[in-house]
């Protein structure tokens, strides 16, 4: 996650308090840690999620950066209260969440980089819709920043199997893209394309999903693209995606792949190799969020989009903002650019269930 915290060093430690108050200023003189050399200034540069974030989401890494190289720190996670005027995402009924509240200190694995100035910690799984606080101490003082997660992460209230039929829309349009880094305001330009996701199966710790591309009605409706007319003026079936065997051991949580999915916009055939998705179903299976997708996408039909005949367009574009091309697993030609989203929330359009469909000519 990119959200960061700038931290001032003040000379005075902030005590963090049981009972979750804000930190406040001591102004005893700073407990002495005898394991610390006496000129240790490391201080926090950087935290993520920064203190008072919102909607972070509950499979999400922690991380520190700090100001010069650190050789002790300790970190604590812990669970301080649920969130305050927020309904549990999909819940039936009134919950109290106070007195439901179970207070938890996350197991951390902490990671640092080779020059022991940032380290990630990876938790065992955040709650949904809890006030969480990270506690740093590094140098002899301490420092905190809080934040709260968002609605996914919570037990599904509906049986697995009553998942079957539904369909979510992802709108690439809206997807945070990552990679290739500077180039995300354009791929939300050039691939304005819904992608629909479908459970067909469940079979205990396996999904069965299909993909397909979407498109909008003028009602406001989202429905599967099933045919296309191409140059030769004849319609074709526009092929779904098979996801067989998603990995769903973590429900709520998934994550599934495919060999290749194709994009058609605007005339251009976009093939995205090894396509990798996964989510967090909503405890009411209405909705999925803290999706991410990535793959290796065929860029050559893109230069179309630019008005171009020149396959290396697309690849030459995105050299000027440092990102490179990388050889495609078809055919060994160097036009593929790894793409990476993330951030991903999507609803389920109710009504609609995907039909399978193979590529070949419509007949009707």
């Amino acid at each position: 996650m990119s959200l960061i915290l700038l931290l001032a060093c003040t000379g005075k430690p902030s005590v963090v308090t049981p009972d979750d108050s804000e930190p406040q200023v001591d102004d005893s003189d700073p407990p002495v840690d005898d394991s610390q050399p006496e000129d240790c200034l490391t201080t926090p540069e950087a935290i993520s999620p920064k203190d008072g974030a919102k909607g972070v989401y509950y499979r999400s890494d922690l991380s520190v950066q700090f100001t010069d190289a650190v050789s002790t720190a300790s970190f604590t996670v812990r669970a301080i209260r649920p969130v305050e005027g927020q309904a549990q995402l999909g819940s039936t009924g009134s919950l109290d969440k106070e007195a439901s509240f179970e207070a938890h200190e996350p197991s951390l694995t902490v990671e640092w980089n080779a020059s022991r100035e940032i380290a990630t910690l990876e938790t065992d799984g955040l709650h949904a819709n809890t006030r969480y606080a990270l506690d740093i101490r590094v140098c002899g003082q301490g420092f905190k920043s809080t934040f709260s997660t968002d609605a996914y992460g919570d037990p599904l209230e509906i049986a697995p199997e009553d998942l079957v039929g539904h369909t979510f829309v992802v709108e690439l349009s809206k997807v945070s893209f990552t990679e290739p880094a500077g180039f995300g305001s354009f791929l939300a330009v050039y691939l304005d394309v819904p992608i629909l996701i479908g459970v067909v199966s469940v079979d205990g710790d396996d999904l069965d999903m299909l993909g397909a591309q979407g498109r909008l009605t003028s009602s406001g409706r989202y429905v599967q693209k099933k045919t296309q007319t191409l140059d030769d003026e004849q319609k074709y079936w526009v092929p779904t995606w098979d996801f067989s065997g998603v990995d769903f051991s973590q429900s709520p949580f998934w994550a599934g792949d495919t060999d290749k999915i194709e994009l058609r916009y605007d005339g251009a055939f976009i093939p995205v190799y090894d396509f990798h998705i996964e989510g967090t179903f909503s405890p009411d299976g209405e909705s999925f969020g803290g999706g991410r997708i990535w793959g290796l996408g065929d860029t050559r039909d893109m230069a179309t989009l630019f008005n171009s005949d020149d396959e290396d367009y697309v690849c030459g574009l995105v050299e000027t903002a440092g990102a490179s091309c990388e050889v495609c697993p078809e055919d060994g030609e160097k036009y593929c650019l790894f793409l990476r989203g993330e951030d991903i929330e999507a609803d389920r359009e109710r009504g609609l269930v995907l039909e399978e469909l193979g590529d070949g000519l419509y007949e009707e």
